[in-house]
């Protein structure tokens, strides 16, 4: 089975990736630690913002490697599980357009992502980057783990449909 975790590297990114390898922990696994990083451009179009631009990707690009295949190495040595394997992905696409590309490219079985939801709105539980996910990507299935989810294998089951 082939599982894609997408991560922005937040507490609830770490809870949902532990969360996956509990919940198929009685299969064999690749899963794909996927970083989509994106710096925004700027307002003001010049040579100079352009290399200010580039410079801060590049910074921000270094961190963020290397802060995924941290992430992919800890969880290598915390394996308890013999038939799991991790793998980073860094995407420098939108998140959407690298989910998507990552889902065809690997074969991916399910992607498997943490929510945290709206601040301030108990009964939003989905984020923006959820939501967009599962509006955009209904060729695979989706598990989105709520930040205060306790480990438990799902006895009910939603189906999203528009």
């Amino acid at each position: 089975m082939r599982v894609l975790l997408p991560t922005d590297f937040s507490e609830n990114a770490w809870h949902a990736i532990n969360y996956a390898i509990y919940l198929f922990e009685q299969v064999a696994c690749k899963f794909y630690v996927l970083h989509a990083h994106q710096v925004s451009p700027s307002a003001l179009i010049s040579t100079i913002n352009k290399e200010r631009d580039t410079r801060l990707h590049e910074i921000t690009h270094d961190e963020a490697t290397f802060k995924l295949h941290k992430l992919v190495g800890t969880l290598e040595k915390l394996n308890k599980v013999k038939n799991h394997s991790y793998e980073a992905v860094f995407s420098s696409e939108p998140l959407i357009n690298a989910v998507g590309r990552s889902v065809i490219d690997l074969d991916i079985d399910y992607i498997c992502m943490g929510t945290q939801g709206a601040s301030g709105f108990r009964e939003i539980f989905l984020g923006s980057n959820t939501v967009k996910i599962i509006k955009h990507i209904d060729f695979c299935p989706i598990i989105a783990v709520p930040q205060d989810f306790d480990f438990a294998r799902p006895d009910k089951i939603a189906f999203a449909t528009d």
